[in-house]
C-alpha cells in the first residue's frame, strides 16, 4: 500500500514539474531582433521596424520576416502596402546563408519600375536583417 502511495505521489510530482518546465518554456522563448522594411507613403525610401523573432531554424525565421509585409501596416498612413495580401504570393527557402525567393503571379505586383525595385529592396533589406542570412536571390 505504501508502495502504492510513494509511486501516485511521484508520478503527480513529475506531471505537476513537467507542466511548469513547458509553461515557463513557452514564455522565455529566445527571440532574435531583425527588422522589417516597409516602404513609406510617398515611395521614396525604405522605412525600418523593429520585429523580434523567435530564435528557431533560420528557415523559420527567414519564413516569419517575409510575412510581415504581407500583413503590412496600413493602419500607419506613412507606410504603404506593395506587396499584395495574398499569402501565396512569397516563399522563401534558406540554403546556407542564402535565402531564396519565390515571387509567384508578379502581375499581380504594381507596375513601374520604381515599385518593382523598392518591393526588391524591402525584400532584400528584410531578410538580410536576419542574423545568419547574408544573401537573397530571387
Amino acid at each position: 500500500m505504501k508502495k502504492k502511495l510513494i509511486i501516485v505521489y511521484l508520478l503527480y510530482l513529475s506531471i505537476i514539474t513537467g507542466y511548469i518546465f513547458i509553461n515557463y518554456y513557452e514564455e522565455h522563448k529566445e527571440t532574435v531582433s531583425a527588422k522589417v522594411f516597409y516602404i513609406d507613403s510617398d515611395m521614396l525610401r525604405l522605412v525600418p521596424v523593429e520585429c523580434n523573432v523567435l530564435q528557431d531554424k533560420l528557415q523559420n525565421q527567414a519564413e516569419a520576416i517575409v510575412s510581415e509585409p504581407l500583413r503590412g501596416k496600413d493602419k500607419i498612413e506613412k507606410v504603404r502596402r506593395m506587396i499584395p495580401k495574398d499569402r501565396e504570393c512569397l516563399s522563401v527557402y534558406v540554403e546556407r546563408d542564402t535565402a531564396i525567393v519565390d515571387i509567384k503571379n508578379p502581375e499581380d505586383f504594381p507596375d513601374g519600375r520604381v515599385a518593382e525595385n523598392l518591393i526588391v529592396y524591402q525584400i532584400v533589406n528584410s531578410l538580410t536583417s536576419v542574423p545568419g542570412i547574408d544573401k537573397v536571390r530571387f
